[in-house]
């Protein structure tokens, strides 16, 4: 079973960035999403700003991160200036002897890491807003760490901050059972997750829906779900 890690807040140019290692221990249930209306609020009429999302060809090396860029996005929002990256470092290996058979294995680890930097437009600092780091350590057979091919992007809860969702997988197995899968929504700082198995063969697929969920709208459940729909066949 897996360890939790604690979440480490940590400053960045005179801001509080989330620095976290997500490990998680939690039990895999069948998905069930009680998703409802939100309610109606009488309030001034919303008016939505212009975003604009894209994928950059060149990362700005004011930027500092770790691993191999996998990809990079830019958008803005009321926040300013957004910089979303995906790495993944190299694997890494180690021999260790086999006091059982005393021969030598290799064991392998490897992480990836997930950054979201704001240029803000009041005094044009760069603040690392939410960073994730996740890894497979110490295995014996087959490794996979890996980012899930796109990324997808929104502002389904109309309050002007885009809403990224992503998602990864985790393994070390030697047959084809399902891999650790995990999709978050990183809003304005805030994350949002699902969490549970990839589906191979038919099997897995099922997921935990965060209890973050609970503190925003619907939307944001609805379109995580969708991304994990779309990536969790891992194996047909």
């Amino acid at each position: 079973m897996q360890d939790v890690f604690t979440i480490i807040a940590l400053v960045l140019i005179g801001a509080c960035a989330n620095h976290e290692q997500e490990k998680d221990n939690e039990s895999i249930v069948p998905a069930i999403a009680d998703i409802k209306s939100d309610p109606v609020i009488e309030d001034e009429p919303f008016e939505a700003m212009d975003m604009f999302f894209k994928k950059l060809d060149v990362v700005p090396a004011e930027l500092e991160y770790e691993g191999k860029i996998v990809d990079a996005w830019w958008w803005n929002d009321l926040n300013g200036e957004n910089y979303f990256l995906r790495t993944i470092e190299e694997k890494e290996n180690e021999v260790m002897e086999d006091g059982h058979h005393a021969d030598d294995l290799f064991f392998y680890s490897q992480s990836l890491h997930t950054y979201h930097f704001v240029l803000t437009e009041e005094n044009s600092e760069l603040v690392l807003l939410r960073e994730l780091f996740d890894f497979e350590n110490d295995c014996d057979f087959d490794l996979k760490v890996e980012h899930m091919p796109t990324v997808s992007f929104n502002d389904a809860d109309q309050d002007n901050y885009g809403e990224i969702t992503f998602g990864y997988m985790l393994a070390c197995r030697s047959d084809v059972s399902p891999s650790s899968y995990k999709v978050f929504t990183f809003e304005n700082g805030e994350k949002y997750g699902l969490r549970g198995q990839s589906e191979t063969m038919g099997f897995g697929g099922d997921y935990v829906v965060g209890d973050e969920f609970n503190e925003v709208s619907d939307t944001l459940l609805i379109q995580a779900i969708a991304y994990w729909e779309e990536h969790q066949v891992e194996f047909e």
